[in-house]
């Protein structure tokens, strides 16, 4: 018996025709996705850092890159809702000051809010 090579494109492909799912069908979730951009100004800081819901909390995936003005800025791809962050700025972390919403985190603190 022969196995045929086949790639994930075609495999995708020939389910979603057997299941009846339609192009337009397919691309209805990227349609929720939205770029968001954070942004804080800490123009003495040496490193700043997005963490949240959104990354796990991991303090590693999302540094963010400083422009002239004294501003980091990173942009993350994320769905509609709320998710909660913190700006870890020289290893301290710090809620967003420009963030509309905040709310407790059971630490004794609380988390910036960003609504997509």
């Amino acid at each position: 018996m022969a196995i045929k090579k086949t790639t994930t494109k075609k495999v995708v492909k020939k389910v979603s025709k057997a299941v009846g799912v339609s192009k337009a069908k397919k691309s209805l979730p990227e349609q929720n996705k939205h770029k968001v951009q954070f942004k804080v100004y800490a123009p003495e800081a040496k490193e700043v850092i997005l963490t949240g819901e959104f990354n796990k909390w991991n303090p590693i995936k999302k540094r963010m890159k400083k422009n002239e003005k004294g501003e980091w800025l990173t942009r993350a791809i994320l769905s509609e809702g709320e998710y909660q962050y913190k700006f870890i700025i020289n290893g301290e972390w710090k809620n967003d000051p420009g963030a509309v919403k905040f709310v407790d985190n059971g630490m004794g603190s609380t988390n910036s809010v960003k609504v997509v």
